[in-house]
């Protein structure tokens, strides 16, 4: 078995010796994909439809909204006391997040 794995890489070896071609498409493609891909693909959130459900209405929680809001990622696309029609907002397509703020939020940050 390791003979023959042996072998194999041998030969392999001296196909890429002999082609330049190849020895070039084995160093320079993945170089390529890397700067290419790498800017393709992000994580960073640009803009985001948020709903908000707002169980306490306490100064507290609006300035959290604000907060959010300020950033200028977040766009407030409904605000309302109940989950339902932000779950509905969700489901639809309306809102890609729901920030829910529980009643007491204020009280339970003192």
């Amino acid at each position: 078995m390791l003979r023959s794995l042996r072998v194999l890489l041998l030969k392999e070896f001296l196909q890429i010796r002999r082609d330049p071609v190849i020895l070039g498409l084995l160093f320079i493609m993945p170089l390529l994909q890397l700067v290419v891909l790498a800017n393709a693909a992000t994580f960073e959130v640009k803009t985001s439809r948020l709903w908000v459900v707002d169980q306490d209405r306490s100064a507290a929680s609006g300035a959290l909204v604000q907060r959010f809001t300020a950033t200028g990622r977040f766009d407030v696309v409904g605000y309302t006391m109940t989950a339902d029609p932000g779950d509905e907002a969700l489901l639809d397509g309306a809102a890609s997040a729901v920030l829910v703020i529980p009643s007491n939020f204020a009280r339970d940050l003192q």
